[in-house]
């Protein structure tokens, strides 16, 4: 099934985008709602809703061990879902793709099975100066737990920049993983992971990448990229909460031992021993998040059926008009977007207002803004700021919209400064 694929010019095509996301229709205080908070989460398609609501309607069941019709429909549907994240992010075989909780159970998961088999007291982890607490904490943990060092990447608005300063850290540091975002959730900074992963390749430092924004914003082959690692989040792809995903390429199953334990991850288990399944079993202890799974499937499914391609072309050309028109507002300020490549996140800031006391005007007004420090805290301390206002678009949002947020913004702002 294909959904708006021949539908012209570009508006009338968003307007079917539109259409699949029965979230845009509501009303915010009396007015239509301007849903501009994607970065935290997106809204999701109708598919999406029913492909969840039709698993617990009609298929519940436990997976992998039931021996009835209901078993072997939710067992499908949930390897489907697997199989249809396999594609998505270029991963050579299924049994790469481990599911979570979401991002950042990914990278404590992760962390936690580091630190059995690979990391010792003293190793260095070099991460970037934008990491999302989700990958700054876990480390962190480890560092007071077993002795491990954190190194910091400084990342300049100039690609060559970035790339020239990990050759040096790495050279200097000799780290024994490279844990980096590959968009920052403040900025939109989009890392060049591509470079950044041929230079790990060539000093043999594996990477992990966090993928939280990354994988909703572009194509990614993890494969092709050769990293060892990515994790993100099902909720912010347009499926539901509670299920991610984290890649572990497969070079890695026999050195990562598992994480959770319990029933569906062991091969067999006695009063004083036990052995594990092979991946990706051996991962995703207890019951899994099966219908979290069926929606994950229904909107990998959607975004290849719309010609995802087309919306993320169209996301770009809204960002730059976004920047443009942010940046005629008075009194405010926008961090980045000065060169490099921008996913389409702008954060913005008043020095004279609060940014909470913006984003509350902006919602009477019907526009779902983000402020707050969005766990990023390191990177605005030192930029000497202690928050934000984001505004975080996807394909479903309009010129309309950002133009109507932009005269939110200057009316909140004529508001609190009288």
């Amino acid at each position: 099934m294909s959904y708006c694929v021949d539908i012209s010019p570009l508006d009338k095509r968003v307007e079917c985008w539109r259409s699949h996301f029965p979230q845009l229709r509501r009303k915010v205080h009396g007015r239509p709602l301007v849903y501009l908070d994607n970065a935290a989460t997106s809204l999701k398609p109708r598919d999406v809703i029913e492909a969840v609501q039709q698993y617990y309607l009609r298929d519940n069941a436990n997976v992998h061990r039931a021996n009835h019709a209901l078993g072997h429909a939710s067992t499908t549907v949930y390897e489907d879902a697997r199989k249809a994240v396999a594609q998505l992010i270029g991963a050579a075989a299924t049994q790469e793709i481990i599911f979570t909780g979401g991002t950042t159970d990914s990278i404590n998961a992760l962390a936690t099975a580091l630190s059995k088999s690979y990391l010792q007291r003293g190793d260095v982890v070099l991460l970037s100066e934008l990491e999302h607490h989700s990958n700054i904490v876990p480390w962190l943990e480890l560092s007071q737990r077993m002795g491990i060092q954190l190194v910091y990447l400084p990342i300049a608005e100039d690609d060559d920049r970035v790339v020239k300063a990990l050759e040096e850290h790495i050279e200097r540091h000799r780290p024994r993983l490279l844990a980096v975002t590959h968009a920052s959730n403040l900025t939109g900074r989009v890392l060049p992971i591509e470079r950044m992963a041929e230079v790990a390749r060539q000093y043999e430092v594996p990477m992990m990448v966090d993928g939280a924004q990354g994988v909703v914003h572009h194509r990614i082959d993890v494969a092709k990229l050769g990293l060892d690692f990515y994790a993100f989040s099902s909720h912010k792809l347009y499926g539901p909460m509670g299920i991610g995903v984290l890649y572990i390429r497969k070079k890695w199953h026999d050195v990562l031992p598992p994480f959770r334990f319990g029933g569906g991850m062991i091969d067999e288990v006695d009063y004083q021993s036990v052995s594990y399944a092979q991946a990706p079993y051996k991962y995703e202890a207890g019951t899994p998040h099966v219908a979290g799974a069926a929606g994950l499937l229904a909107a990998v499914r959607f975004l290849e059926s719309i010609h995802w391609e087309e919306g993320l072309a169209y996301e770009q050309q809204l960002l730059r008009v976004a920047v443009d028109t942010l940046r005629k507002v008075d009194g405010i300020r926008l961090l980045g977007h000065e060169g490099g490549q921008y996913d389409p996140i702008v954060s913005v800031y008043a020095p004279k207002v609060h940014h909470y006391d913006l984003a509350v005007l902006m919602d009477q007004m019907g526009v779902a803004v983000r402020a707050g420090h969005h766990c990023v805290q390191p990177y605005l301390k030192k930029l000497g700021l202690k928050g934000t206002v984001r505004i975080s678009l996807a394909f479903y949002n309009t010129e309309e919209e950002v133009e109507y947020c932009a005269d939110a913004l200057k009316r909140s702002i004529q508001i609190l400064t009288g």
